[in-house]
């Protein structure tokens, strides 16, 4: 897909796959951990992405001298069981998620109604360009919002206080927030602290 190359960079990824490609990440990511020992893994996923990374590092297991950071970025899955009822999509070997989100909004609270509003979101998703060019389209998807599971909730809010739109990525990965050790710092450099990490000690 064309987005795909701009998505890499924007991110920082030495690889970059669509969402749909669950298997070929999978496959990618046990080939690197092999060839690769001691380095992690830093799985990102945006909107749809987003599911398909916490599905991915799932089905990773638990790999020898590895660790797994996972940043989702807006993410989306509709019709997916993993956020049902206050289940968490995060598994035991994810050793931490990031997970940039969108305050929550009126819209995200009636496509979350079973069925109706399913039905509603699918159809407002569906729209043409026009409709598609706001975060409509992510709650309209299933927009995850806060995950009380997840390590590290980031607001997807600028330095000005507006919130980003959902095709915002590069904005996202520059959202400013505040660490563990009471560090201002953004979640790109966030990730490439996490890059850095030695999972063999």
């Amino acid at each position: 897909m064309k987005q795909l190359g701009p998505f890499g960079k924007m991110v920082g990824a030495s690889q970059s796959f669509d969402n749909k490609q669950h298997q070929e990440i999978v496959n990618h990511l046990k080939n690197y951990a092999r060839s690769h020992p001691c380095e992690p893994l830093v799985i990102i996923g945006h909107s749809y992405g987003g599911d398909t990374a916490m599905d991915v590092a799932a089905e990773l297991g638990d790999l020898p001298c590895s660790c797994i950071f996972v940043v989702t970025l807006d993410p989306v899955s509709h019709f997916d069981p993993d956020t049902w009822l206050g289940s968490s999509p995060k598994t035991g070997n994810i050793d931490e998620w990031t997970n940039v989100y969108q305050p929550t909004g009126i819209e995200d609270v009636i496509f979350d109604i079973p069925v109706v509003g399913w039905l509603l979101g699918g159809i407002w998703s569906g729209l043409g360009v026009p409709a598609r060019n706001n975060n409509m389209v992510a709650s309209g998807g299933g927009q995850w919002n806060y995950e009380s599971d997840a390590d590290l909730n980031i607001p997807a809010i600028d330095p000005d206080g507006r919130t980003i739109d959902h095709h915002g990525v590069d904005q996202m990965m520059n959202v400013p927030f505040v660490d563990e050790n009471g560090t201002l710092t953004t979640v790109r450099q966030h990730v490439n602290e996490l890059s850095k990490r030695n999972c063999c000690e």
